[in-house]
C-alpha cells in the first residue's frame, strides 16, 4: 500500500520525536510517497529550527542524513488508484 507522508512525518522520525516509533510501526512495509518539494520543505524547517536555536548544526546534519535514508517516492502529482 502507498502512504502519503508530509514534512512533519519525516522530521518527527529524523529528530527522534515521541511519535517516531508509532510512525515507523504504521508505515513499515509500505511505500511512502511525498510531494517533490519535500527536500526543500525539510531543509527550510531545519534551517528555521537552527535559527531559533531549537537544534544545533550537528543535529541539522544528523536529521538531514536520517531523512535521506528514508525510502520515499517524490511525486509531482499523486493520482488515486
Amino acid at each position: 500500500m502507498k502512504i502519503i507522508a508530509d514534512t512533519n512525518t519525516f522530521l518527527a522520525v529524523a529528530l527522534d520525536e515521541p511519535e517516531k516509533s508509532e510512525i515507523i510501526s504504521l508505515t513499515g512495509g509500505h511505500k511512502l510517497i511525498a510531494p517533490a518539494i519535500l527536500p526543500f520543505e525539510i531543509g527550510n524547517a531545519l534551517s528555521a529550527m537552527l535559527k531559533r536555536r531549537k537544534i544545533n548544526s550537528d543535529e541539522v546534519l544528523s536529521a538531514w542524513d536520517a531523512v535521506r535514508a528514508i525510502p520515499v517516492e517524490l511525486a509531482l502529482t499523486y493520482e488515486r488508484h
